[in-house]
């Protein structure tokens, strides 16, 4: 839950006006008031219940007139609630709607859960952590939430140049899982387990 916030406030920092939408609950990352307040800085607020007739038209109002969405819930789960691409797309043709899923939205993983320290396994930084010959450490900080709103910022400020060079809106994907594969790029194992 830090990637999109994260994002979102890099493009704050670069002028943009976002507008964090949370859901009557709060946020489930305001209990950690260091990263919550970290990548909240520059942007609005609205509490909005998707539940609800007078929440999802709120909703429609901002979708109509916004350059970009952001958000990074399970596949299927925007869909529900209301919210998915085709929906907003029908609003506004010109959106750019960016998703920052954990594992994607399609294949075995994809419904998984997503945080940095499962992804750091899942891409092998818990084996690079260790050093050569010894067995994978419990964790490594590999900054997959950083690099992944760092991604999606920059996968947004390219569709938006897209954008304006063609006149129509997008759809972007950036998982979480690319983001510790970007990490590790400078080598990789095959299904052998042997550095490529």
């Amino acid at each position: 839950f830090f990637a999109c916030g994260y994002a979102g406030r890099l493009m704050a920092d670069l002028g943009a006006d976002v507008i964090k939408v949370e859901t009557p609950g709060g946020d489930q990352m305001r209990p950690l008031p260091d990263p919550f307040e970290a990548c909240q800085r520059g942007k609005r607020g609205i509490v909005l219940d998707l539940k609800t007739p007078a929440g999802m038209a709120a909703m429609r109002k901002l979708v109509a007139t916004a350059d970009v969405v952001m958000h990074n819930w399970r596949p299927g789960k925007a869909e529900k609630a209301g919210i998915g691409y085709d929906a907003l797309r029908a609003i506004n043709p010109n959106l750019i709607y960016a998703y920052l899923p954990g594992y994607g939205s399609t294949g075995p993983k994809a419904k998984l859960k997503s945080f940095a320290p499962l992804i750091s396994g899942f891409c092998g930084l818990l084996y690079e952590g260790a050093g050569e010959g010894n067995a994978p450490v419990p964790s490594v900080f590999g900054n997959e939430d950083y690099n992944n709103g760092f991604l999606g910022a920059v996968g947004v400020l390219m569709a938006l140049y897209r954008r304006h060079a063609t006149g129509r809106g997008d759809y972007l994907e950036c998982p979480q899982v690319h983001s510790s594969l970007f990490t590790t790029s400078e080598h990789f194992l095959d299904r052998d387990r042997e550095i490529v």
